[in-house]
């Protein structure tokens, strides 16, 4: 079967440059400080018989990305929805790296078997991680998609904010962020629990506002993004 020249590049690519570039990223990663009491937090929360879900927003993976491997160890590990582009085979990578788990879901916006595949992932006792307002944003502005699988799943909302003082920020429309070397990240952890008989829109605008109010706590990087609309 002939290879084309794009899928030839991503082999390459997937081969020689991914293996050592995930190499740095768990060294640099081992290089974050943090509060002990926050891993304590996480645990005192998953001890608990609870369902959940956590919440984050697009553009904080390098700060949650530290957790992953700690959830796993206390027997809840973390559940990622990635697709079978490129993209996400990446991102399948990044996330079994650092101790998470991934459900295959599908790049169409039609799809659910992705979906389904983790409101049984967390029915199961494990957590499945939203990024809430993505994949394509605004930033900071939730899709509604969180209360609809909440609702499947019986789960409640964890929600977990990431800051830090200095930080290597990329240009994308999340504000997605590397903390520099050596950073003490501060953790910010809350339940949003879904009221009754509350509506999807109504609960929408309630988590963004919650969300916005725990960036400003733990001074996120991800601020710079809001601040400037770029």
């Amino acid at each position: 079967m002939r290879i084309l020249p794009r899928e030839l590049k991503f082999r390459l690519i997937n081969a020689l440059l991914v293996p050592p570039a995930l190499l740095i990223l768990r060294l640099w990663v081992r290089t974050f400080r943090t509060d002990p009491s926050a891993f304590q937090d996480i645990a005192n929360y998953l001890a608990r018989p609870d369902l959940y879900f956590i919440v984050a927003l697009h553009g904080e993976p390098f700060g949650l990305i530290t957790g992953l491997r700690f959830c796993r160890d206390v027997g809840r590990p973390v559940c990622v929805l990635t697709s079978p582009s490129r993209d996400g085979q990446l991102m399948d990578k990044i996330v079994r790296t650092f101790g998470g788990e991934t459900v295959l879901g599908s790049s169409s916006s039609k799809a659910v078997e992705g979906s389904l595949g983790l409101v049984e992932a967390v029915k199961q006792g494990k957590l499945g991680l939203l990024a809430v307002d993505g994949p394509r944003g605004p930033l900071a502005v939730p899709k509604p998609g969180f209360y609809r699988l909440a609702k499947a799943a019986g789960a409640r909302l964890l929600c977990i904010t990431v800051g830090c003082d200095h930080a290597l920020q990329f240009g994308a429309w999340d504000g997605l962020y590397i903390p520099a070397p050596f950073s003490r990240l501060r953790f910010k952890l809350s339940i949003f629990e879904i009221l009754p008989d509350e509506t999807q829109e109504a609960a929408t605008g309630r988590l963004q506002r919650h969300l916005i109010e725990c960036l400003r706590e733990v001074r996120s990087p991800v601020l710079r993004k809001m601040k400037t609309g770029a």
